[in-house]
């Protein structure tokens, strides 16, 4: 099909086609990352999400009901997949490449997060059952975070090595091939939706202004990690509230821009159901800000934010 017929049939219809999109999330630790992916819960349309928790965010979407953020009914479309994952141990980065970057159903053990446990089969204990491939766009799948997932693929491909080993080329090597097939698998989005949550870290350049960048693995990679996804966010923290920010103009020390026109920092309180729901990923019609021609919720003030250079946390791996 013709670009100009489908923005012909779309514009006849009034509203966007239904489709999948990737979204990366990512800032300093402790600014609200994992409670904003929380939000995408109390999308009507979205059916279940499934979420990779390699971090123990799960803590915080518990909290989030408790403090009536997410409603019950909200919460019970997540399925978490809690994913201990240590330097003897690196079982997160092997989780994600089979439960992922396949077509193949597989059941993840409840007690480690593994695909096919064998010591959980031994014990017949619980599994959950994961096919990416049957997911649709009423579907998310989240991965809390990049930034773990790197440095478990990085222990995996130390495996057996001694504690004092240091990575060479090899081990490099095959870090950033395994992030790297789990990207290309999140870029395309085939199936179904995704959110990728990671921390900040921050690229000095002589005689350049500091860039905050995704982090995900080598410094090389981490900054080619934004061209994986369709909207790149940036969460922090302005005068003790939580912010994010999404537009290509948001802030010149961030990467951050969306091909389907978000804007969360016009929101007051960010809230990714409200964005994604206006930009009419769901099929629904996409409203337009009396003020801008990018689309903003309708009861959300149209603000021009403060440019200010991000407050850095310390760099996490």
């Amino acid at each position: 099909m013709k670009l100009s017929q489908l923005v012909a049939a779309s514009n006849a219809a009034g509203n966007m086609p239904k489709r999948t999109h990737s979204i990366l999330l990512y800032g300093p630790p402790k600014v609200g990352k994992t409670r904003l992916g929380g939000t995408l819960a109390k999308i009507p349309e979205i059916e279940e999400i499934f979420w990779y928790d390699l971090e123990n965010g799960s803590d915080t979407l518990a909290d989030m009901v408790r403090l009536g953020v997410l409603t019950v009914e909200q919460a019970s479309k997540i399925t978490v997949f809690k994913v201990p994952d240590i330097r003897e141990s690196p079982v997160a980065m092997e989780t994600l490449l089979k439960a992922i970057c396949t077509k193949a159903a597989v059941n993840i053990c409840d007690e480690h997060g593994r695909v096919a446990c064998p010591e959980c089969i031994k014990a017949k204990a619980d599994f959950t059952p994961f096919h990416h491939a049957k997911l649709t766009n009423k579907h998310f799948i989240v991965i809390d975070s990049l930034s773990q997932a790197a440095v478990s693929a990085m222990n995996m491909a130390c495996r057996n090595q001694p504690v004092e080993f240091k990575p060479t080329w090899d081990e490099y090597g095959l870090q950033t091939k395994w992030l790297s097939d789990l990207l290309t698998t999140v870029q395309a989005a085939q199936y179904t939706n995704f959110l990728c949550i990671t921390h900040d870290m921050i690229i000095e350049e002589e005689g350049k202004s500091d860039k905050c960048i995704p982090l995900c693995g080598t410094k090389a990679f981490s900054n080619t990690v934004a061209k994986y996804f369709g909207t790149v966010i940036y969460a922090e923290m302005k005068l003790k509230k939580h912010k994010a920010g999404s537009s290509t103009s948001y802030n010149s020390a961030t990467q951050t821009g969306s091909r389907i026109g978000i804007e969360l920092e016009k929101e007051k309180d960010p809230d990714l159901s409200v964005v994604l729901a206006n930009a009419g990923l769901f099929g629904g019609i996409r409203k337009e800000s009396p003020t801008a021609d990018t689309p903003v919720v309708e009861e959300a003030v149209a603000v021009t934010p403060a440019v200010n250079k991000p407050r850095f946390g310390a760099q996490n791996s």
